[in-house]
């Protein structure tokens, strides 16, 4: 629908069945240059460089709030904001200041 309609959301909404703000927030977090599925490890490390780069923090800093997830996304430029977000909430930010992995 985004190739033959381009950015005419109303139209594309109206196909899915949602509002036209609604397709435009779902596209706006999922860009078409979004990777999906296992992070790379060229991934995570630009994930975390940019991280520690826009907050001027030191890496092995946990860095929770004051991040604009929107700019680290434009600079990691292969996942959106909320990828981005939850990959660095959910497993670097901890990794990065000192926690281990679970083994079986």
């Amino acid at each position: 629908l985004r190739i033959k309609h381009g950015n005419d959301w109303a139209t594309i909404g109206a196909a899915l069945g949602r509002s036209a703000s609604s397709v435009k927030d779902r596209c706006r977090l999922m860009k078409d240059t979004c990777n999906t599925g296992k992070w790379t490890e060229e991934e995570e490390k630009r994930l975390a460089e940019v991280v520690h780069e826009l907050t001027s923090t030191e890496p092995g800093d946990i860095v929770t709030q004051g991040v604009s997830w929107a700019a680290v996304a434009e600079r990691v430029g292969t996942r959106s904001e909320k990828q981005c977000r939850s990959k660095w909430l959910n497993y670097l930010n901890w990794k990065q200041s000192g926690g281990t992995e679970w083994t079986k």
